[in-house]
């Protein structure tokens, strides 16, 4: 294209959304050196293996001095959960979908009910937050 001037980093699918998964455990077979996950019911993200949140936070966190064992995320999708696993503390939304849920070990309440601002808070309350 003569718009794309530079090498692609992800491409992202869109279609029914009763067929994502099956097409993300089709295609991961046929295409193991690339990542496929679902970040919203009918989007597949596709990039690089090894490409994703947990290694652009890793080189974030190299770059800053602080280890992942320092750090707090939060997500609900497919395209989280590198993430959440890596950090020292991975919450995941409980209105994340059941099999994102299953890979996760901490939830705070669903990001409607701004469950992830409760959790600052209350990790700023217990003086778990801001220390050097």
């Amino acid at each position: 294209s003569q718009w794309i001037t530079t090498g692609q980093v992800k491409l992202l699918m869109i279609g029914e959304k009763e067929d994502t998964q099956a097409r993300i455990d089709l295609f991961s077979k046929a295409f193991p050196g690339v990542s496929f996950m679902m970040s919203r019911p009918n989007y597949i993200e596709i990039v690089a293996r090894g490409v994703d949140k947990r290694f652009a936070l890793e080189k974030t966190l190299e770059s800053l001095g602080v280890t992942a064992e320092q750090c707090l995320a939060f997500g609900d999708g497919q395209n989280d959960v590198s993430m959440l696993n890596f950090v020292g503390a991975g919450y995941c939304v409980k209105n994340a979908s059941q099999g994102v849920q299953d890979k996760c070990r901490f939830f705070p309440p669903a990001n409607t009910q701004d469950g992830p601002a409760q959790i600052i808070e209350e990790m700023l309350d217990k003086g778990l937050l801001g220390k050097e």
